[in-house]
């Protein structure tokens, strides 16, 4: 199978409320800087998508592996499997970026448990200043 998150988005999300997540992981994008390559679509010319109504990247090359996408609108059930690349750190946090902003509008699952969280949460809670916990974010349903 691989290493896979998945989430639900149970209500169309407003596009204030979805512009103050995208806003949120931007700034996330920008703390990685360099560290990560990142594409979008298509690796040749695609780069990452931030915008009011979507966020979609992934990783490039041999760090790719599924598009991380997110949108505005309700979703009834959304994965991507990063197979722990180091696209992966960028993915966790937006997903707790979105639960967060969105609360209970969106439900978050992930095959990894809080130790394989904990580099996200760190992430998170330093660039955002923030003090986010796995069990805030994650429901192991």
């Amino acid at each position: 199978m691989g290493y896979t998150h998945y989430w639900d988005v149970k209500k169309d999300i407003s596009k204030s409320m979805f512009k103050k997540t995208s806003t949120e992981c931007k700034k996330l994008l920008n703390a990685i800087g360099n560290k990560i390559k990142l594409s979008s679509y298509d690796e040749e010319s695609g780069k990452p998508i931030f915008s009011d109504t979507e966020i979609c990247f992934n990783g490039v090359g041999g760090e790719s592996h599924e598009d991380f996408y997110l949108s505005q609108n309700r979703t009834d059930f959304e994965f991507c499997k990063t197979a722990r690349k180091p696209y992966d750190l960028l993915v966790v946090g937006c997903l707790i970026v979105a639960k967060v902003t969105m609360g209970n509008r969106i439900s978050v699952r992930s095959d990894g448990e809080e130790v394989d969280w904990q580099e996200g949460i760190d992430f998170v809670n330093k660039t955002l200043e923030l003090s986010v916990k796995y069990e805030d974010i994650v429901t192991n349903e």
